[in-house]
């Protein structure tokens, strides 16, 4: 128990080598002097409110939080979150720091603060907290929950700045942020134009306007940036890459890569160790 109401589980794995390491994972239950200040914590926050009412206070401003809504927190950022006083909340949530999530904050966010969103994580964030009262290495299983967590909170919060007409008023931009919210999915240009209520040929006809590509190239080259960002900052395999980007194999992923860029990932990976660029092709 916490110094609130609230019952919290430590990570005992030693297991932690800079890729993504869950400290701490717990529930907040209704108390009304909750309130917790970050000024330049390492750690990423993932949390979801079960009930009530919270605020997060985020770059001069306070949000609202109500039941079934979520938020991420990337480390380094100054950032406060507490219960209304006549409504307090319950909310679950973990504490991660490494690599991996400052790298998923990074390709599926960039610098966008706050990360809000309405959708239900809790299942995800109670399933990494089971995994800590474990005392076997977790590290993997961890790392796979919370790349879930960050495509559901990506693809909520992009459907709501839909519906809010934020950026996303043109169809190029909505084929776009459907794509990328689907990339560990089977690609199809008819499944795609038939979401869109277009035919095959005006669909690619767009992409050529818009992108200069056929949409199957476009898919592919926003996965190969996520693969980079993944090569140059966690120290993930090729195969862990391949397989969390649904590539078919590590040789599929390979030829792909190098025939966007000219190098293999392992070339890449080498690359950027003796001082390369990350752009470099």
């Amino acid at each position: 128990m916490g110094i609130f109401n609230e019952k919290i589980v430590y990570n005992k794995d030693l297991d932690s080598d800079g890729v993504c390491y869950v400290k701490s994972a717990g529930v907040v239950y209704p108390d009304p002097s909750y309130s917790i200040t970050r000024e330049n914590s390492d750690t990423v926050v993932a949390a979801y409110i079960l009930k009530g009412t919270a605020y997060l206070e985020c770059r001069d401003r306070v949000y609202t939080l109500h039941a079934g809504d979520c938020y991420i927190m990337p480390a380094r950022v100054r950032n406060k979150i507490y219960s209304d006083k006549r409504d307090p909340h319950s909310m679950c949530w973990i504490n991660v720091c490494g690599k991996l999530p400052d790298a998923l904050i990074d390709i599926y966010f960039g610098d966008k603060l706050p990360i809000i969103a309405s959708t239900k994580i809790d299942g995800l964030l109670s399933e990494i907290r089971e995994l800590l009262k474990e005392k076997t290495s977790t590290r993997d299983r961890c790392a796979l929950l919370l790349h879930e967590i960050t495509l559901a909170v990506k693809e909520a919060s992009d459907s709501e700045e839909a519906r809010k007409g934020n950026n996303s008023g043109s169809i190029e931009n909505q084929i776009e942020s459907f794509i990328v919210n689907r990339l560990q999915e089977k690609f199809s240009v008819t499944a795609l134009a038939e979401h869109f209520d277009m035919s095959v040929p005006k669909l690619i006809r767009l992409f050529h306007d818009k992108f200069g590509c056929t949409p199957y190239s476009y898919y592919l080259s926003v996965k190969v940036d996520i693969a980079k960002k993944m090569l140059a900052e966690t120290n993930l395999t090729v195969e862990d890459i391949a397989c969390r980007l649904n590539f078919l194999d590590r040789n599929h992923f390979a030829k792909t890569f190098q025939k966007k860029t000219g190098m293999t990932p392992s070339g890449y990976r080498k690359n950027l160790s003796h001082g390369g660029s990350a752009d470099c092709p």
